[in-house]
């Protein structure tokens, strides 16, 4: 479960692919899929979210369509799980868990390639002496 506000996720991870972010192609897909699965109405999921209909239609039918976090918040609670939940649904969207972990990553981004080798070197070493290792370097 992410312990950081929406707000971080929003700024940090958030990437955008033209004026759409990752985060909301995800939510669009899982609410849909949600739907397919349920057999629920778009007027049933609007009465239990909270959300207007031509809202959840827009959702629905625009692919450009850019949530709102207070409507990601409540399509989650209509869908019964937590809001990261919904980020799942694109390998490179993560959740942040820690404060510090957005202090990592973006100082991660500053450093030089070879820099970054010998961060993504370091951890690779690391998880291997603990016997975890499923780090992939892209």
């Amino acid at each position: 479960m992410c312990s950081i506000s929406f707000s971080y996720v929003r700024l940090y991870l958030s990437q955008r692919k033209k004026g759409v972010s990752a985060i909301s192609k995800s939510v669009r897909n899982q609410y849909l899929e949600f739907l397919a699965e349920t057999g629920m109405t778009r007027y049933e999921f609007s009465k239990r979210s909270g959300i207007p209909e031509s809202t959840l239609w827009s959702l629905g039918q625009k692919k450009d369509y850019d949530v709102r976090e207070s409507n990601i918040r409540k399509i989650a609670q209509g869908m019964g799980v937590p809001a990261s939940d919904l980020f799942n649904d694109n390998e490179n969207t993560i959740c942040l868990e820690e404060r510090s972990e957005v202090w990592i990553i973006k100082n991660y981004r500053r450093l030089s390639e070879r820099q970054k080798g010998r961060i993504e070197g370091y951890i690779k070493a690391l998880l291997d002496e603990t016997g975890r290792n499923d780090f992939q370097s892209e």
